[in-house]
């Protein structure tokens, strides 16, 4: 008998002219719809071609936040600037797969929000890429830009960022609202009447002083000011002599000190949210007139205490007095305060939804019954249940009870938590074997237990169903060789245990094939990787820092996009491949002791974007083992022991790094005779004599007419024959020693060439 009801419902398809759809029907069918979409959408139809798509698009960007930034091309960068702080929520942007096609969708629709531009700066090209876009953005429209520039904090160019600055003001014109700049290593010098119209500001792990006062920025509402953000960037404090911005309505101060003739300047009386770490008030006023002063009650307050100076600010009965008043506090943050009696209450802020309190002697903690999110990390806490989970309810959806010296025999036999929780962090909480005995909530997303003592858990079935990412950072985890993987589980963190294999990943805990997309085993004690079995969803795996020496007969799954096997001793690869229709991106082999005959083994699929063999024990290349890699933008075979160079290349690569080996001789030559992109050379600390565009592949039709700096500095090129016949286009040349030192004590290569952005080249060990 044949089940009629089984069989597929065939339903005729029948085509429809654009023309004939209303224009409700595009709104419908473009809110499903990816903005690249929209943007193919646009390129392949010139004109725009009907009214109705050209009125539907405009009203799918009016609401989309968008971002064009140059990390869309590594997945883990990428990942990693969503869960930044910044001014807006990352998590909810739409990000281009292309920066450069942000002119094209901002020509024929205006976002109602900010439309970001951020780039991470590791090199010239990367700042050469912002401007370019920036030029190629429109002006009007409506449009308000959101500029983002982190610099990576690796980074040799000496960069002046004030003169970037200035060409931002000229190519983003009034357009340019909101900038951020984080981890500049040079010295910022702003005058802040040259952004009048700016509406925020960002300046993190930055060395800034200002030579204006704020007066005049009446625009700027919001502003973020902390030199030491992330506790290691030794930069200097910043000086709060003048005016803050007279409209501010949220202020982020930090590592920072405010002299006495700021309080001759009219104080700010709208600010709502507030936000004092390490701030030093030479007279004891600043604080109590961010609140005195203010007309408006406050959304947020944020005090870490900096010095003793500060010591009477830094105390439970004056934080008190401070928000005695505030009847529409949501979130309350306090570091460092001073408290003998050991007792917080704070029952009596009942709009409070968000509280932190870190670095503090807890014994006894009362909170309204509205707390969304809760963070008790760092407090001295044993007694967890009684201070902290007696006082808690279902409300509760982020935790954090990191760094306490927490006596788990205090608690319960079995753990319970509350019931809708999202977000759980217990890292160095000595848990050990009672994970075995804890219980997560159905609703958990995020379980981060690293620095634990934690051994054993294959077994454990107490895990949620929804946990998205697991962090087990840190442990003395030993084996995992049977399914034990949540179902839905994206992210695990096993970094710094005791694995050695096998490894089972493939399968969670229902036995059912897992959906892990990134996997990070550095540190372990991994041998090899045919006891690991990976799932066919992954796109990161991390294996840096183990034992494998070896890689034989190994196929990685074809959805892998990064590779990093950085210093394992590896030294043999044999019979390496990536799959069919392979998505790798980015593989990392440096610090190894791989071979010439190793590279010829590794089957690279033509998908590669970056290669890094840095550091490994490679003498010699037979010229064409990259000339399949289409797609290869960066290559970098820095400190191998090369004498003699001939590469055949092709014109899709950007950036090749030689430096820090024995070149005697080179030549390089590109497929076709065309132009290439190539726009980094970095031939330092090498043994050449001379160096001519040819010997760089530039000439006989082949053109570099995209190259930005060459850096021969060691070598003994001469500077007089150094520029003859090298692309206009070349910004950056750096040769000798300037007998200049930054302010961390490099000596610092000179850029003979003079730009007016790129001074030079500290002269160091780059990163591997």
């Amino acid at each position: 008998m044949i089940d009629v009801a089984a069989r597929p419902l065939l339903v005729p398809v029948t085509k429809v002219h654009a023309r004939t759809l209303p224009l409700e029907v595009f709104h419908l069918i473009l809110s499903y719809v990816e903005i690249d979409d929209i943007i193919k959408l646009i390129l392949s139809h010139t004109p725009l071609y009907y009214q109705q798509i050209r009125e539907a698009l405009a009203a799918r960007v009016l609401g989309a936040k968008l971002v064009a930034t140059n990390r869309v091309w590594l997945a883990s960068y990428l990942e990693s600037y969503k869960k930044q702080s910044s001014f807006m929520d990352r998590r909810k942007a739409e990000y281009l797969s292309e920066p450069r096609n942000l002119p094209v969708i901002l020509l024929a629709a205006s976002p109602r929000d900010y439309v970001t531009v951020s780039y991470y700066v590791s090199s010239l090209k990367d700042i050469h890429g912002f401007l370019r876009l920036a030029d190629a953005l429109p002006k009007s429209f409506g449009v308000r830009y959101n500029v983002e520039l982190e610099f990576d904090s690796g980074m040799l160019h000496v960069i002046d960022l004030l003169t970037i600055l200035a060409g931002c003001g000229e190519l983003f014109g009034h357009s340019l609202k909101v900038l951020m700049v984080t981890n500049y290593n040079g010295d910022l010098h702003l005058d802040m009447t040259k952004f009048l119209l700016l509406e925020a500001l960002w300046l993190t792990n930055t060395n800034v002083t200002f030579s204006s006062s704020f007066e005049l920025n009446l625009a700027l509402k919001r502003i973020v000011i902390h030199p030491n953000y992330n506790g290691v960037s030794d930069n200097n404090p910043v000086i709060i002599d003048k005016s803050l911005p007279p409209n501010l309505v949220l202020v982020h101060l930090g590592q920072s000190v405010v002299l006495d003739s700021s309080n001759n300047y009219a104080f700010p009386e709208n600010i709502v949210d507030v936000t004092i770490m390490t701030v030093r008030d030479t007279l004891m006023k600043y604080l109590g007139k961010l609140f005195e002063d203010c007309l408006v009650q406050r959304n947020l307050l944020v005090y870490e205490s900096a010095l003793a100076e500060c010591s009477a600010h830094a105390t439970y009965n004056h934080i008190q007095w401070l928000i005695k008043k505030e009847n529409v506090l949501t979130k309350l943050a306090l570091t460092s305060i001073k408290n003998l009696e050991k007792t917080w209450d704070f029952s009596a802020k009942t709009s409070l939804k968000e509280f932190k309190l870190s670095k503090c002697d807890v014994q006894s903690l009362v909170l309204p019954p509205g707390i969304t999110h809760l963070d008790v990390s760092n407090n001295n806490i044993e007694n967890i249940s009684a201070t902290v989970f007696a006082n808690i309810t279902p409300a509760l959806l982020a935790l954090n009870i990191s760094d306490n010296p927490i006596d788990w025999r205090l608690m319960p036999e079995s753990i319970v938590f509350p019931p809708n929780l999202k977000d759980l962090r217990m890292n160095n909480t000595n848990i050990g074997r009672r994970l075995l005995s804890m219980f997560f909530p159905s609703l958990l997303e995020y379980l981060s237990l690293e620095v634990n003592q934690i051994e054993l858990f294959a077994h454990f079935m107490g895990f949620s169903s929804r946990l998205l990412e697991l962090n087990f950072t840190c442990n003395l985890i030993a084996k995992l060789d049977c399914p034990w993987v949540p179902p839905g589980t994206k992210t695990v963190r096993l970094t710094e245990n005791f694995l050695t294999g096998p490894l089972e990943l493939s399968t969670d805990v229902l036995g059912n094939a897992s959906c892990i997309e990134q996997v990070y085993l550095d540190n372990n004690r991994l041998l090899t990787l045919s006891d690991i079995r990976l799932p066919n969803t992954l796109r990161i795996l991390n294996l840096d820092e183990c034992s494998i020496s070896r890689l034989e007969n190994i196929q990685f799954p074809s959805s892998i996009e990064e590779l990093s096997i950085n210093g394992t001793n590896l030294k043999s690869i044999v019979n390496v491949g990536f799959g069919c229709n392979s998505k790798l991106r980015v593989l990392n082999l440096a610090q190894n002791r791989i071979s010439q005959k190793d590279v010829l083994q590794l089957r690279l699929p033509q998908s590669l974007v970056q290669l890094n063999l840095s550091g490994n024990t490679i003498t010699r290349l037979h010229g064409n083992e990259f000339v399949h890699l289409t797609r290869l933008e960066s290559l970098s075979l820095s400190w191998n022991s090369l004498k003699q160079v001939e590469l055949q290349l092709n014109g899709q690569l950007q950036s090749l790094d030689l430096s820090y080996n024995k070149i005697l001789e080179l030549q390089l030559r590109f497929l076709g005779k065309k132009i290439t992109q190539l726009a980094e050379v970095n031939l330092s600390m090498n043994d050449l004599d001379h160096l001519t565009p040819n010997m760089i592949g530039h000439g006989d039709g082949t053109i570099h007419s995209n190259l930005l700096e060459v850096d021969v500095t060691g070598n003994k090129v001469s500077m007089e024959e150094s520029l003859k016949g090298f692309p206009e286009s070349l910004i950056c040349l750096v040769e000798g020693i300037s007998g200049v030192q930054d302010r961390y004590g490099y000596d610092v290569g000179a850029n003979v060439i003079g730009n007016t952005y790129c001074h030079g080249k500290r002269i160091d060990v780059p990163s591997l």
